[in-house]
């Protein structure tokens, strides 16, 4: 690299209007990597959707990004600071996980589950006090289900408790929300529902990084999006510029004329 182009990269990476930035992160799990030299920028209130097929290495991107995993080199930012530097409650205060939605196990009220997310912001075995319980409620009412707060989170529908983990997540008050196929396992009207709040979202200037199997998602929300395969990030930009057939079927190992065919038929007229 150019000393004019480090100049630049180291730039972008303490840059705070940056949410997330990475430059030539190697990431894996312990002496196995996984992936390397990715370099990636999120910025305040954009959508990037990270697309790629299973065993690609966008799981341990994600908890590489979130700090459950630490890096095996490169560089790593949060909101222009590197992830090292940031304390553990701070950063869950910044940095929202939004993982696939669940049952659960436990007869906890949706407003309980939502009441999770002000953990960071609360005394060590403190109790939700009163401002806790306003942003919860507030957290609910932004997605549409404050009136499902006292219902028990196992008896609501897929697409619900899907929209109350966002809640929880919007609790911690983040700047950035990181997504891993929030709409994995719900039906089609869910899955529009659960899209049409993250759009949302976007709008009151969160960060997103939302990773997806599913490109026509990705289409119609994405600000851009990243392809990711075999532990390598191989192009980001512009949906219309990469979801393209060849590009995809490539992704995905598919043949060119099948991927067409399939997208041509998907929703009959």
């Amino acid at each position: 690299m150019s000393q004019a182009s480090f100049a630049a990269a180291a730039a972008r990476m303490s840059d705070s209007s940056c949410a997330i930035a990475t430059q030539g992160l190697d990431i894996g799990y312990g002496r196995k990597q996984v992936g390397r030299d990715i370099t990636l920028q999120l910025a305040e209130g954009e959508i990037l959707c990270l697309l790629g097929p299973n065993g690609s290495g966008k799981s341990t991107l994600l908890k590489t990004l979130l700090g459950l995993l630490p890096a095996q080199g490169g560089q790593l930012h949060v909101l222009g600071r590197p992830l090292a530097e940031w304390p553990r409650r701070g950063l869950a205060r910044r940095l929202g996980y939004v993982p696939q939605a669940h049952s659960g196990e436990f007869p906890f009220t949706v407003e309980e589950i939502v009441l999770m997310g002000r953990t960071s912001h609360m005394p060590r075995y403190a109790v939700p006090g009163a401002e806790d319980r306003r942003i919860a409620r507030e957290s609910l009412d932004t997605l549409g289900i404050g009136a499902l707060a006292q219902e028990p989170f196992t008896h609501i529908s897929g697409g619900e408790r899907q929209l109350a983990l966002i809640a929880r997540a919007l609790a911690q008050q983040p700047a950035i929300l990181v997504m891993d196929e929030p709409t994995a396992s719900l039906d089609f009207g869910n899955q529009l529902r659960v899209l049409e709040k993250i759009r949302r979202l976007k709008h009151e200037g969160l960060a997103i990084l939302l990773c997806t199997h599913q490109p026509e998602h990705a289409a119609r929300l994405a600000d851009r999006v990243a392809l990711f395969r075999d532990g390598t990030l191989h192009a980001t930009g512009a949906p219309d510029a990469l979801l393209t057939v060849p590009r995809l079927a490539w992704l995905y190992g598919l043949e060119e004329d099948e991927l067409r065919a399939w997208t041509a038929t998907k929703y009959p007229c």
